[in-house]
């Protein structure tokens, strides 16, 4: 009496090729996560460690404004604070 898993055994040329093909499958899987992980590191430090750029100034008066006061008031930079 034999057991019917015995009977996939039988090709065993065909059941390596299955194997070989699920293999290469999986190694290609594997390696593009390797790829796309390594891309994301790469982004990701490029963001942490770039340097920070200098925003212009956009004009000379600085405005104050103050919690529960409506008026904003602006700083003379024209001539030092000096009226």
């Amino acid at each position: 009496m034999t057991s019917g898993r015995i009977e996939g055994y039988k090709d065993y040329r065909d059941l390596m090729n299955k194997h070989s093909r699920a293999d290469r499958l999986r190694k290609a899987y594997r390696l593009f996560l390797i790829v796309l992980g390594t891309i994301a590191l790469l982004f990701f430090s490029y963001l942490f460690f770039r340097s920070p750029q200098k925003q212009a100034p956009t004009s000379g008066v600085q405005k104050i404004s103050r919690p529960g006061v409506l008026i904003n008031y602006s700083l003379n930079t024209e001539n030092n604070g000096k009226t």
